[in-house]
Formats: structure tokens, sequence, C-alpha cells
């Protein structure tokens, strides 16, 4: 077991954590059959509160089998740059933000992305689905303050009945969830028996030290 090597700081947190990739499900209220559905599109919001340091809103590629990884554009002051004219409703979307403490530029950022089901098909009823893509992008960085949560509004589109009739809600739906974050200092004193910070019992594989 090797030994975490810690990043100098003052002030500032360190966020160090385990990248994670959640799949979302929702249930349509009062739906009693089967639907079909297209394209799902999810859209960061503000952070609540002061800004977190270096905070910015992104897009990335759609890569429908991983996370996407590194930005193509960002923006620190437009969120709309996640559907501008130069991204897509099927690419993911990302907020990132600190100072990166190993390298630099946003791609050297934690941060949120999420990448849309591109289509979603014949849902059975009482069954869930495939919403999208949710990452947790991990980097170590500095920042104070640091995020703690954030709103997402997830949009599904092409929304029919099973006799293919257009919804009363209509064919196009918002859904907004608030993604709450609890970051990590990477201080030893955190963990004295134990260099691993989530326990033995969970994977740890950090380039930066760690289990």
């Amino acid at each position: 077991m090797s030994s975490k090597r810690p990043v100098p700081r003052r002030t500032t947190r360190l966020a160090l954590a385990l990248a994670s990739v959640l799949v979302l499900v929702i249930v349509f209220a009062g739906v009693v059959s089967a639907l079909t559905a297209g394209n799902v599109d999810g859209v960061w919001g503000d952070p609540p509160g002061t800004n977190p340091q270096e905070f910015r809103w992104c897009y990335a590629p759609d890569n429908t089998g991983a996370p996407a990884g590194d930005p193509t554009s960002c923006s620190t002051s437009n969120a709309g740059i996640q559907n501008g004219p130069n991204s897509t409703l099927t690419d993911e979307n990302q907020v990132r933000y600190g100072d990166p403490a190993v390298g630099s530029g946003s791609a050297n950022r934690s941060g949120f992305g999420f990448n849309g089901n591109n289509s979603v098909g014949v849902v059975a009823a009482d069954t869930p689905f495939y919403l999208g893509r949710f990452t947790h992008y991990n980097r170590p960085i500095y920042a104070d303050p640091v995020l703690t949560d954030i709103s997402i509004d997830v949009t599904v589109g092409g929304i029919l009945c099973d006799d293919n009739s257009v919804p009363a809600e209509g064919s196009t739906q918002t859904f907004t969830y608030d993604v709450t974050l609890e970051e990590t200092n990477n201080n030893p004193d955190n963990w004295p028996n134990d260099t691993c910070p989530y326990g033995e019992t969970v994977p740890y594989n950090n380039p930066y030290g760690g289990c």
C-alpha cells in the first residue's frame, strides 16, 4: 500500500474523491402503459450562493460508451454554451471548477457531466429506463469556496403514449434534479490508520497516489 501524496494548501480545500457513473431513472406520473421517448438532454443551472472558485459551464463530445472526459469549450459567464451554436442536444454538458493542483485548463478541474440517451425508445409500464450517464470528474484541485450542490434540468423529448398520441403534458417534458457534493481534503490526518480515503473495501485508482 503506497502513501498518499498531499498537495500543499493554505485555507483552500484540496478536492480528491472517486469518479463515478450513475444511471438516472424517472417515473412519469399517471403513466400506466407503455410509452415512447426520444432524445434526453441535461442542462446545468447556476450554483447556489457564491460561485465556486473558477466555476464554468462546458460541453464535451457525445461519447455513448464512456464519460466524455475533456471539455470541448467552456464559459465562466454563459450557461447557454451548453446548448449554444457549437454544441448539440446529443453532447455531454459539464460544469467544472477549481484551480488544478496538477496540470492546467478545464480538463484538470473537478466537476460533473451528463450525457443524455440519444434515443430512449419504447418503455414498458413500471420499468426503469436509461436516461443518460452522470459522471463525477474528480481532479486534485484548490478551491475556496467549493461546489456543494447544483441543479440540472433533464429534458426528455419525443414522448408518445402507447397509441402514439401526445401526452396531455406535452411531448417534451423537463425534470429538475439537485445534485449535491461533499468534497474531501487530501489530508493524511483525516485517515490516521489508512492511506485509503474510502477504506480498503472500495477500489481507489488514483494516479496521484493512494491505494
